[in-house]
């Protein structure tokens, strides 16, 4: 928009120029999405180290967040969860992640590969018995 407004704008058309729905340019090469898709399958491989690889070479690409959401979009399912009912603390939840991680001994300077686990305390969901 520039100054000064055209004659006889109304509300109406100035709310739909200022607001309007951004469109991506048709001239962005969109990714490949089975080949994202099958490179995702690889250990290690993140959405962002997808992306990433998608840019270099497309410089001029979609940014990461417009490619997070068309592959969520693409999925169609809701990220996995999972409601367990137990007292608070009684319960912990631990993972393997999956890689090893280097570990380096700063005395010597031998590196161990380090195997990562993670864990959570679980807590009580709360009812409205509860807070009574």
């Amino acid at each position: 928009l520039g100054w000064p407004l055209p004659d006889g704008l109304d509300d109406a058309q100035l709310e739909a120029m200022l607001y309007a729905k951004a469109r991506p340019s048709s001239k962005r090469p969109e990714p490949d999405w089975r080949s994202v898709e099958r490179e995702l399958q690889h250990r290690g491989m993140t959405r962002r180290q997808v992306w990433l690889e998608y840019r270099e070479v497309h410089p001029d690409g979609y940014n990461y967040s417009w490619f997070r959401e068309q592959l969520r979009n693409r999925s169609g399912s809701a990220e996995p969860s999972m409601r367990q009912n137990h007292k608070a603390g009684e319960a912990m939840f631990v993972d393997y992640a999956g890689m090893t991680l280097p570990n380096t001994n700063p005395d010597t300077g031998q590196i161990h590969e380090s195997q990562v686990f993670v864990g959570a305390l679980g807590r009580k969901l709360s009812t409205p018995e509860d807070r009574s």
